[in-house]
């Protein structure tokens, strides 16, 4: 274990699976302590327990971002135990299609309006209902690390997952205006736009793709991935600790002078 981040209170949204959970078990292991939050809290309790068990600090709570009610009862509740938040990780994220009507890819009405508006409630309204109640907090000890999950697909607009691209984009410019307000409160903000990584979110996109895309028609989930994968020139899988790193420099002292960036850890490979 490391000490980069010894001392420190870090909220981590949507870390019961995924990129959030590999971010929460890097931090612990840099000594700080990690607020597991997840809609499913199962899942955020095994992700606590297994950090617990490897001696390092973590505690569970569920609530849902899209909530805001459910946002601020979490952040006094860690206020009220630890006294403090100096880390805001940002990754609970949606790939939208919870009415399983909308299709992948062009055009734009295959898109349900609720699935639309849903993907804008978690990636976006999410973010910014978290972001509001840590910042006063932040501000008055003049002290923050704000870190948006975004995607490269919100810099390179794919015509697959329109939604989805179009709220990844929202998050980089909410970072730069965002990061723009604090600044002047020492409280750095920055987005991490991650690639390709075989999570749940993703399984479930490539499950579409296999029943959508005449390409990938009839393969299981994974071959597909793996073949949306190897279009890209780095023609390897990422995985969630590529993330996790990036999260734990922009959370230590290291990235002190960073600030309204969004970093790619994706090399050059297709959204679609």
């Amino acid at each position: 274990m490391g000490n980069r981040l010894t001392g420190r209170v870090a909220i981590i949204t949507g870390s019961g699976s995924g990129l959030g959970k590999a971010t929460a078990q890097l931090m612990a292991a840099e000594g700080a302590t990690v607020i597991i939050n997840d809609i499913n809290l199962a899942n955020a309790r095994a992700v606590a327990n297994e950090i617990k068990a490897k001696k390092g600090k973590a505690l569970a709570i569920k609530a849902d971002v899209t909530k805001s009610a459910q946002v601020k009862r979490m952040v006094d509740r860690v206020l009220k135990r630890f006294g403090q938040v100096d880390i805001l990780v940002n990754n609970a994220g949606t790939g939208g299609d919870i009415s399983g009507k909308s299709r992948l890819g062009p055009p734009i009405t295959n898109i349900t309006d609720e699935d639309w508006d849903y993907t804008f409630a978690v990636n976006v309204r999410g973010i910014f209902a978290v972001c509001k109640a840590v910042v006063d907090h932040m501000k008055s000890r003049k002290y923050g690390k704000i870190i948006n999950i975004s995607s490269v697909a919100g810099k390179r607009p794919s015509v697959m997952i329109p939604a989805y691209s179009a709220s990844k984009a929202a998050v980089i410019s909410f970072t730069e205006v965002l990061s723009t307000e604090l600044a002047p409160y020492g409280i750095n903000v920055n987005a991490i736009c991650p690639g390709i990584i075989w999570t749940p979110m993703w399984e479930k996109f490539a499950r579409q793709q296999t029943e959508q895309n005449p390409r990938l028609k009839g393969m299981d989930p994974k071959t597909a991935f793996n073949a949306i994968v190897t279009q890209g020139a780095v023609k390897a899988e990422q995985q969630p600790e590529d993330i996790g790193m990036l999260a734990v420099f922009l959370a230590s002292e290291e990235s002190r002078r960073i600030t309204g960036e969004a970093i790619s850890v994706a090399g050059p490979t297709p959204v679609g």
